[in-house]
């Protein structure tokens, strides 16, 4: 079509080293892979456009799991897909999370944070993503909620994907900018398919889609240097009831209200991040 999909993620991928690249290759697409080592099943499969350029790429694999990541920096985006196969998590989960945020940390360090997309088979039944960062009703999973609560991300397949459970997860820090998720059958799978439609094209981006962070807004704080000590102590000091009262008791202007309480003093003790050249 006219528009390509910037990235096509597969898990599953059954890959053996033996099989080479060249043999799981599709035109116009750069391809990337982890696959699992010593056992049947698992693995992952990371297409992206050979017109996003990626600047650095990294995986993850063990006996159970796969993680690949890659980072396109002319649109300051992270990609990544991951499996985690059903039952108990692995202590190479956690590894896997602490691949993936070591990522996202280096992204992070000086700069703006990178606009983020993991997606994969996490093979949770037991999460409820009803209200996009997820609540647990068993301590499965509790790594990876974590991680979705450390990094600002919300879960945005609603629909089920596999026999009513949602396993099939789309997590992102840019929810406004995802216009689409469908979810759909394969014959290829016994998961269902999901795409993802973002309100602009990643490949051709029109001048008005390229993004500027406001530097007052809580995008453009530095968390990796902010200093929660003081960010804590100024808001215990916050006199909420008075704001309250200021307010009338109007819901909607309180709300707006905290929110630029607690951004002015983020905004004062967080260096501001410097935008990507």
């Amino acid at each position: 079509g006219n528009n390509p999909p910037p990235i096509i993620a597969i898990t599953e991928s059954w890959l053996k080293s033996y099989i080479t690249d060249a043999q799981v290759s599709m035109d116009n697409y750069q391809v990337f892979r982890s696959d699992r080592p010593d056992r049947v099943g698992g693995g992952c499969l990371l297409y992206v456009h050979d017109q996003l350029v990626v600047t650095k790429t990294d995986h993850y694999e063990d006996r159970h799991n796969n993680l690949i990541t890659c980072y396109v920096k002319s649109s300051n985006t992270l990609f990544a897909v991951v499996y985690r196969p059903p039952g108990q998590d692995t202590p190479g989960f956690r590894r896997l999370l602490d691949t993936l945020q070591q990522n996202i940390d280096t992204l992070s360090e000086n700069t703006i944070s990178p606009d983020i997309y993991i997606t994969g088979d996490f093979n949770y039944p037991h999460i409820d993503w009803d209200m996009g960062n997820g609540s647990r009703v068993d301590p499965q999973g509790q790594d990876l909620q974590e991680f979705v609560d450390r990094n600002f991300l919300t879960q945005i397949v609603s629909r089920p994907t596999r026999d009513g459970n949602v396993l099939d997860l789309v997590l992102t820090n840019v929810p406004r900018y995802v216009a689409e998720v469908q979810v759909m059958t394969t014959p290829l799978s016994d998961h269902d398919m999901v795409q993802v439609r973002l309100g602009f094209n990643l490949i051709n981006p029109s001048p008005a889609a390229v993004k500027e962070v406001d530097p007052h807004s809580f995008r453009a704080v530095n968390y990796h240097k902010a200093d929660f000590v003081e960010i804590n102590s100024d808001l215990s000091k916050v006199n909420w009831l008075e704001l309250w009262r200021l307010c009338d008791e109007d819901l909607e202007d309180f709300l707006e209200l905290f929110r630029l309480t607690v951004l002015q003093i983020t905004l004062n003790h967080s260096p501001v991040k410097e935008s990507r050249d």
